[in-house]
C-alpha cells in the first residue's frame, strides 16, 4: 500500500467468541432440544465459569493471530467467520430435525390415541 496509510482495521473476534464458536458443536449435541437463544446463554455461562488458565488458550490463539501480517489476519478471520457460521447453522439444523421428529412422534401418538378412543 501507499506508505503512511495503514490498511483499515478490522475487529478480530474476542476470546469468548472463539470459545463459543468452538464449543457450540459439543454443547449443541448435549442440548439438542433447547432453543438457540438458550444455547447461546448456556455458552455464555460456560465461558464465565471457565477457569482463567483455560481462557488463556483463546488469549494465546488471538495473540498469535495479531502477529500475523495483514493478509494472513484477513484470511484467518474469514476462515473463523465461515466456521462459526457453519457451526451455528448445524446447531439450528439439528434442532429443526429433532423438533420435527418429536412433532411427528407426538402426532402419531395423538392419532393412535384418537383411533383407539373412537372404537
Amino acid at each position: 500500500g501507499i506508505r503512511g496509510i495503514t490498511p483499515p482495521l478490522f475487529k478480530l473476534p474476542d476470546e469468548q467468541e472463539l470459545f463459543e464458536s468452538e464449543m457450540v458443536v459439543k454443547k449443541s449435541a448435549e442440548n439438542s432440544m433447547v432453543r438457540i437463544s438458550t444455547l447461546k446463554s448456556r455458552l455464555r455461562d460456560d465461558w464465565n465459569k471457565l477457569p482463567e488458565e483455560q481462557k488463556k488458550k483463546y488469549t494465546d490463539e488471538l495473540e498469535k493471530v495479531r502477529n500475523y501480517d495483514y493478509e494472513e489476519r484477513i484470511k484467518w478471520k474469514q476462515d473463523f467467520e465461515l466456521t462459526r457460521e457453519m457451526n451455528w447453522k448445524n446447531a439450528e439444523n439439528k434442532r429443526f430435525t429433532q423438533w420435527k421428529k418429536n412433532g411427528e412422534y407426538v402426532a402419531e401418538l395423538n392419532a393412535a390415541y384418537s383411533a383407539k378412543n373412537n372404537f
